[in-house]
């Protein structure tokens, strides 16, 4: 029988590197020579460090900003690697644009379903003894008849050649998607046996002198100007009518109340539109309208007559006060159990409270009562009027910056989809933006090769960030999709759902559904959100979800009744994310397929990690079946894992997990199910449950010696006995600070 040490007996059987670098992961089927290991084929993750340079020598962690016509370097490396015995001797590595590029050696074809240009490194092949690749990455023009492997098929040869490429010019100005892919074959070149990728954005300066268009508005500009910094327009609505691709929006300081700005035009491939705040923090674009001329109703109670707007939204001071009465379909639509989307509170006039408002649409009247019973027209009082800010529809390559958005009336016309920016078909990038207070939504997002980094999403009514991965075509459900290439980093997301939507139904931080493909979400803050923190439903696979702090959500990730499609490398990959203290799961696979949830620290959660979920009989009958869970800290409230291995659960492999015990907590307790229940039986044991279940056959016991975990810092002391196990901090900056939790 294989041993199960406790910390104290030393370190533990085969620990991850400490050190992950840039995230790009390469994906490898490693058994060695472990019987305990023998039966699990599935990919193993293998730490990359990937690095950026602009001129092939100085490399930096960050992707650079790049010349017109420039070149950049991106090198990945690796260290203390062994490709298994049944692999090829090389490996194959590439780099893929979702545009073409001077260096690109293969022409446009399908990859996922989506269009891609391809180069190989300068050293294709890797050989075993090496422990880097290079790219060398050309963005100039290319001419005509530059031979790429296009894999032409020569008739009178009979093989496949290479061809010419097209000619092209530089790859223009903005903001362009690149993957890096790595690949091992088995010995007959076959079966692919592994996978890994990195989705990175890389920005391109415009070109020397090129001509730029700038339409300047300002809140005291006239609609009759000509746009210019000294003679502004009045409203975003005209500039976007006189935009064309190329042109920058600059919306001086202040409030812009239009809402409802459908776009009928982006910008193109190199030439963007944006619309940019002059400076952050300073541009506020509101649906809603300010409300005056209130007149006493009772004691306490203070009216608007002639209102014709259903508001869902009535803010005093900035602050939104309570709806009173079922005032939407939200009220009334009921789900599972009898459980109703949005629970209304009270009925009427007569359940006004300090703090609440009420609208009678028969009378058409608007009604309120502050926390303080006082007057309202002392007050900035705005109410929500406009379904949304700002529709993106069908227009492409879009950047918004520096502009903060509040305020929509969605849900007062029975609808939900979209946000305070409904985000359009494709290209667009969102910097340094906020949004907050919408009534349902906050960012809206369809379509595909989209960039949102840097912003701050917070205090929306029912969830932050909403990502539908379908269409009208396919009536909003889930099919089989080309990869979306959407990515989410360094996004501070809280106090979403402040309207109190059932936090099992469409709530929480981020919720993706249905039918995503190729998404990641990196290097987020994700705290504080009634309803899940991050949340995948009814989709497909590339999910990466990685160098998270997800704390003190009602749960914390959710990949929910998804699987993989054909070409994707996992179903989620689920990595090096703090999750903290959450009242439900802190990592939840729920009747999904091929998630990989390795070096995550999971911390006074009910249940840290559960795979479970089952039954389920969407899209068919949903199966529970070759997932990952491998090398992460747990220290769950009542439970540590849960595994469901009843009906239509197979090939999960749960290994090399760090339990903690101490002083407070004496012993794990991993919880294995048959049923809907979450423990059939329970082991308190790591022996006893590998002797049984065949689970746990490295996993370890005892005190990781963090920092300061009561402060959310759970880096490793030195000597510790989970060194790597659990989060691993890079240190250079990029990692999502730790912070004290609220008292």
């Amino acid at each position: 029988m294989r041993s199960h040490r406790t910390a104290n007996q030393g370190k533990a059987a085969n620990p991850m590197p400490r050190r992950f670098g840039c995230a790009i992961l390469l994906l490898a089927a490693v058994c060695g020579n472990d019987p305990a290991r023998a039966a699990d084929t599935a990919p193993a993750l293998i730490p990359l460090t990937v690095e950026f340079s602009l001129d092939g020598k100085q490399y930096q962690a960050q992707p650079p900003t790049v010349p017109h016509a420039g070149k950049f370097w991106v090198r990945a490396s690796w260290k203390g690697f062994q490709r298994p015995d049944d692999a090829r001797q090389p490996s194959l590595a590439l780099l893929i644009g979702t545009a073409d590029f001077a260096s690109a050696d293969n022409g446009r074809q399908r990859r996922q379903g989506a269009p891609a240009y391809i180069q190989r490194p300068e050293v294709p092949y890797v050989a075993r003894t090496e422990e880097s690749v290079v790219f060398a990455v050309d963005l100039g023009p290319r001419k005509e008849g530059v031979l790429g492997r296009i894999n032409k098929w020569d008739s009178a040869q009979g093989k496949f050649v290479d061809a010419p490429l097209p000619a092209i010019e530089a790859l223009p100005g903005g903001v362009h998607l690149f993957t890096v892919q790595v690949y091992y074959r088995a010995v007959d070149g076959g079966e692919t046996m592994g996978l890994g990728k990195e989705l990175f954005a890389v920005t391109v300066e415009n070109a020397p002198n090129e001509p730029e268009t700038v339409i300047y508005v300002a809140p005291d500009g006239d609609d009759a100007n000509p746009g210019t910094a000294e003679k502004p327009l009045a409203t975003l609505r005209k500039a976007l009518a006189d935009a064309k691709p190329g042109t920058r929006v600059t919306l001086k300081a202040g409030t812009y109340r239009e809402g409802d700005i459908a776009m009928t035009r982006g910008g193109d491939v190199g030439k963007p539109l944006v619309i940019e705040g002059e400076k952050a923090g300073q541009v506020f674009l509101k649906g809603s309208q300010v409300v005056t001329g209130w007149k006493l109703h009772a004691e306490g109670v203070w009216k608007i007559e002639n209102w014709s707007v259903n508001s869902q939204q009535l803010f005093a001071d900035g602050l939104p006060l309570q709806q009173i009465g079922v005032q939407n379909r939200w009220h009334r639509q009921k789900l599972w159990a009898d459980h109703v989307c949005l629970p209304p509170v009270g009925k009427g006039l007569e359940d006004l409270q300090p703090g609440s408002f009420y609208y009678d649409a028969t009378g058409k009247t608007l009604y309120c009562m502050l926390a303080d019973k006082g007057d309202p027209n002392g007050r900035l009082m705005e109410a929500s009027v406009k379904d949304c800010v700002l529709h993106g529809q069908g227009a492409s390559h879009v950047t918004l910056r520096n502009l903060s958005f509040l305020h929509n009336n969605m849900t007062g016309n029975e609808n939900r989809n979209g946000g305070l920016v409904a985000v359009g078909k494709s290209n667009w990038t969102i910097e340094n933006c906020e949004f907050s207070y919408a009534d349902f939504a906050g960012l809206g997002m369809t379509g595909e090769n989209h960039i949102v980094r840097r912003c701050r999403i917070f205090n929306n009514g029912a969830v932050g960030v909403d990502i539908n991965g379908s269409d009208a075509a396919h009536n909003w459900r889930r099919y089989q999709r080309p990869t979306q290439n959407i990515l989410l980093e360094e996004l501070v997301v809280t106090g979403n759902n402040y309207r109190k939507f059932y936090d099992q139904w469409h709530a929480g931080g981020m919720k993706c559904v249905p039918c995503n493909r190729g998404v990641t979400v990196r290097r987020c803050s994700v705290t504080d959100n009634y309803g899940a923190g991050i949340w995948f439903d009814g989709g497909l696979g590339d999910i990466v979800i990685e160098d998270n702090l997800v704390a003190d959500n009602q749960t914390g990730i959710f990949y929910e009744i998804a699987s993989p499609a054909e070409g994707d490398p996992f179903g989620a990959l689920i990595r090096n994310n703090r999750v903290v203290n959450h009242p439900k799961q802190g990592i939840y696979i729920s009747a999904s397929s091929q998630a990989i949830v390795v070096n995550n620290t999971c911390f006074q959660n009910r249940w840290d990690i559960v795979l479970h979920g089952m039954p389920r009989q969407e899209f068919g009958g949903c199966k529970l079946t070759g997932n990952r869970v491998r090398d992460n800290i747990v220290c769950g409230k009542v439970a540590d894992i849960i595994l469901f291995m009843g009906q239509d659960a197979s090939d999960n492999i749960v290994d090399g997990n760090f339990y903690i015990t101490n002083d407070s907590k004496a012993a794990p307790r991993f919880g294995v199910a048959s049923v809907k229940t979450y423990e059939d039986r329970v082991y308190t044991d790591l022996g006893k449950l590998f002797v049984a279940e065949k689970l746990e056959a490295h996993g370890l016991s005892g005190d990781p010696q963090w920092v300061a975990p009561a402060e959310y810092d759970f880096r490793l002391k030195s000597g510790s006995p989970a060194a790597g196990k659990g989060w691993q901090p890079k240190g250079d900056g990029s990692d999502v600070p730790a912070r004290r939790p609220a008292k």
